[in-house]
């Protein structure tokens, strides 16, 4: 009887300490449930924060580069306070690893140096991170492609009209002027980071068919940040030239350094392509070695012919492509010139090729 007493009070107690611990699993169950539902509550949180709080997707591939790329970016509603006032489309870079994430930063601060200029690709900095590590700059979108696509696809790729040509050029050297004066050096300056953005006032004497040229790509940019004992600005100078092959000084390349005489040795490559179409002077000389044309060139424009350019046009470029950096104009006497005159291509008689005369064979 009292044996039996006892195994009755433990199996009650075996049932109640199983009862207890298949409730402690029960709950320790619920827990971890409650904590995995927490957890993915709060990645699908963050995944979609752009679409709650002012967030944005990318819609198409604009470009690439060494850098990362540049995606067309279109904002979900609604939007965050944060972001309403920017436009409904934008193009942003992005850049993944960390040598490009810091250079990104870098374009960001100079970016913000110039934003109240009407003819630089406006900025509006950073957003949120689309994927994690990634840096997004967000810029104003060019609707109207580079001035290197424009040049393209124009009358089959022979140069732009000239008025067209006026046009453009007043912009960039009104932007290059700006930049000038802020300190900084752009050091690429190319058809190809030069961008048409809409622009809705017809009778601005910089738009061409609703758009105006900007400039965009501070990557490469430099600023005067270094004085010497005498008390004049001295630029900094990098262990390598930055920027495109065809697009660079002498100086640039001789000596290493990029000045402001730099940019405008290139505002002289870019309108020559713009007339054109070609990527001259040097780049259709099949012949010779292009970066020893660039640095053996003598008589700026000497291998142009006289009949082919316009006088007004003969004296801009010339003075784009004097040898001397120091006898360069600067970018606002170069826009006074051409506000007053007109850039003007004569009417072709056949194809040339142009070639830059040089000092050697």
């Amino acid at each position: 009887m009292i044996d039996r007493e006892m195994q009755r009070k433990k199996k009650d107690e075996a049932y109640d300490r199983k009862k207890v611990e298949d409730e402690a699993e029960v709950k320790t169950e619920e827990l971890e449930s409650k904590l995995k539902q927490r957890q993915r509550e709060d990645e699908d949180s963050r995944n979609n924060k752009r679409s709650k709080y002012g967030g944005w997707v990318k819609e198409k591939l604009l470009g690439r580069g060494g850098f990362g790329c540049v995606n067309l970016v279109k904002f979900k509603e609604p939007r965050s306070p944060h972001y309403k006032n920017l436009p409904e489309l934008l193009a942003v870079k992005s850049a993944l690893n960390d040598t490009c994430s810091k250079d990104l930063v870098r374009e960001m601060k100079v970016y913000e140096s110039l934003r109240s200029s009407p003819f630089i690709v406006k900025c509006y900095g950073q957003l949120d991170n689309y994927n994690k590590g990634e840096v997004n700059m967000a810029m104003e979108y060019a609707s109207g492609g580079s001035l290197a696509s424009a040049i393209e696809s124009k009358n089959n790729g022979d140069g732009l009209s000239e008025w067209e040509v006026k046009a453009h050029t007043c912009s960039i050297l009104k932007g290059l002027e700006f930049i000038h004066g802020k300190g900084f050096v752009h050091c690429d300056l190319k058809p190809a980071n030069i961008l048409l953005v809409a622009d809705d006032d017809d009778n601005s004497p910089y738009t061409v068919d609703g758009f105006v040229a900007k400039i965009a790509d501070f990557g490469l940019a430099k600023t005067r940040s270094v004085r010497s004992n005498n008390g004049d600005d001295e630029w900094m100078r990098r262990s390598k030239v930055g920027g495109t092959l065809y697009y660079l000084s002498p100086e640039a390349l001789l000596e290493n350094t990029q000045e402001e005489a730099s940019d405008i040795w290139a505002v002289g490559c870019v309108v020559l392509q713009m007339l054109t179409g070609l990527v001259l002077p040097w780049y259709d000389n099949p012949t010779k070695n292009q970066l020893s044309s660039i640095i053996t060139i003598d008589t700026p424009c000497s291998g142009l012919p006289s009949d082919w350019l316009s006088k007004n046009a003969w004296d801009f470029l010339f003075k784009c492509f004097t040898r001397n950096p120091n006898n360069r104009p600067s970018a606002h006497m170069l826009a006074n010139v051409v506000l007053v005159h007109e850039l003007v291509l004569l009417p072709l008689c056949g194809n040339f090729d142009i070639y830059m005369t040089t000092n050697s064979d």
